[in-house]
């Protein structure tokens, strides 16, 4: 009868002959209400509903019991058991669909306020921030850790604080076009804080995460410190710079070896011939490699103490680096206005991204042999630093992917064609890391790339003292 009542329903029925089946079923699959009569063989409903508050799994489970009009001695029992509720019998099949539908809506939203409540448990012991964002991007809720990462609760005057506004009290947002349409778009790249290096503190990077990409009025994100992964990073390099003699010295040896042979087999067969010129073309192409990951990949040179840099220094280090590039055809020039100023980022790490931009512009052009023009100009608290050759240009995927590491945009990329490598991916981790932003973009009217820097710099007090001027907190897209 209660089957043919509720059948049709949405609901999902589970029929028991006893008492002991309606428990066995119970185990199986916590149901969201069981409906027993008083009267079963075996095992009855008061006994059943007994076990079942005996039960861990299924103690919540609400038990309604079916039983006489007039026995009140049921019912006693059935309530000392933990029944829920009853339904006297014969019962109203009306009233017997109501009773249920409201049962089970109550017993769902337990649950949920349930799950609602260890989740809020969770996260107010973890150790990433979490921050429930409203469309506006302002913050609706977050825990302690993720007040914690972002300086402290705001004083907004009971007004809910702008995300954005808030981290930018101590961070900037990078990479700009990461938090050009906000957080609430759909996160295409990375969008990190970053707090720079300053007065021997290290930089600082935070993470910012969608948890609900779909969710459409509050979404849940998850602010991660991320500066021990920078850290490790930077311990990779070390190892690499550490081990980079025992791989070039061998090298070096096989290189000459090849030589030497080669010399020697002037009068030998045309096979013979080709496969040393074989192998030398190899093992210069896995000196170049091993050029390639070694030479970018030092952390003492990354993490140096800063060091003043004027422009004029800055162009005479682009110069030497051109030099060392074997790029003949470079011209450096430096904007007179900028004299008095310093750049901010240790002239160590400015020169290892002189180096790579220079070795990408030689990597990719046609013949190998690019004229460079390398121009050191005034930005507001900035300075612009940019560096133009006459090669290709690059298509729009591959420059939005241009700054990731070892990033080959050839559709049918085998390791033969030459990647962008560490070098670019090397270049934006300093600049950002040091306060700063970089941009990649095809030049225009002409052949080439044209890789933009703004790099913070330092204006001398009266007193002849350096100070450094207060960075922008949120990076703008570049115009």
């Amino acid at each position: 009868m209660t089957a043919t009542v509720l059948g049709g329903q949405d609901y999902d029925l589970v029929l028991a002959r006893n008492g002991s089946e309606a428990l066995d079923a119970a185990r199986r699959q916590a149901p969201d209400l069981m409906l027993m009569d008083v009267q079963m063989p075996g095992v009855d409903g008061v006994a059943a509903c007994r076990e079942l508050r005996a039960d861990k799994r299924l103690a919540e489970v609400p038990v309604v019991l079916l039983t006489g009009l007039n026995d009140r001695e049921a019912r006693l029992r059935g309530f000392a058991a933990g029944a829920d509720d009853f339904l006297g019998k014969p019962f109203d099949h009306d009233e017997l669909r109501m009773r249920v539908r409201v049962i089970v809506r109550l017993n769902r939203f337990r649950r949920l306020q349930e799950q609602r409540q260890r989740t809020e448990r969770v996260i107010a012991l973890a150790t990433d921030g979490y921050l429930l964002l409203r469309s506006d991007g302002t913050v609706a809720q977050a825990n302690q850790a993720a007040w914690r990462l972002l300086g402290g609760i705001p004083d907004a005057g009971g007004t809910a604080p702008d995300f954005v506004a808030l981290a930018a009290r101590y961070y900037r947002c990078e990479t700009p076009e990461a938090w050009h349409d906000g957080v609430w778009e759909e996160e295409r790249k990375p969008r990190l804080l970053v707090s720079s290096e300053s007065g021997g503190r290290p930089a600082r990077w935070l993470r910012l995460e969608v948890l609900e990409p779909h969710a459409p009025v509050e979404r849940w994100f998850r602010l991660r410190d991320v500066t021990r992964e920078h850290a490790l990073e930077r311990d990779l390099w070390t190892f690499h710079g550490a081990i980079s003699h025992k791989l070039r010295t061998p090298l070096h040896g096989l290189l000459g070896a090849i030589d030497l042979l080669s010399a020697e087999l002037e009068t030998a067969p045309n096979e013979i011939r080709e496969l040393a010129a074989m192998a030398r073309e190899s093992a210069e192409r896995l000196h170049e490699s091993i050029d390639d990951i070694l030479s970018f990949l030092s952390a003492a040179k990354r993490s140096a103490p800063p060091m003043p840099c004027s422009a004029g220094e800055a162009a005479a280090m682009a110069r030497a680096a051109a030099a060392r590039m074997g790029i003949k055809a470079c011209t450096v020039a430096a904007d007179g206005s900028m004299e008095g100023t310093f750049v901010t980022m240790p002239a160590a790490a400015l020169n290892l991204c002189l180096e790579a931009l220079l070795d990408n512009a030689r990597k990719f052009h046609p013949r190998a042999t690019p004229e460079v023009r390398i121009e050191i100009a005034a930005a507001p608290e900035r300075w612009r630093l940019t560096v133009r050759d006459d090669g290709v240009h690059l298509p729009a995927e591959a420059l939005e992917h241009a700054w990731e590491p070892y990033y080959q945009w050839e559709p049918r990329c085998t390791g033969e064609v030459p990647g962008m490598g560490l070098g670019l991916a090397m270049v934006s981790a300093l600049v950002v890391e040091h306060g700063g932003s970089c941009r990649l973009r095809n030049r225009a009217g002409a052949p080439g790339i044209e890789a933009e820097l703004l790099l913070p710099c330092t204006r001398p007090h009266r007193d002849g003292m350096a100070s450094a001027d207060a960075p922008e907190r949120v990076s703008q897209k570049q115009a």
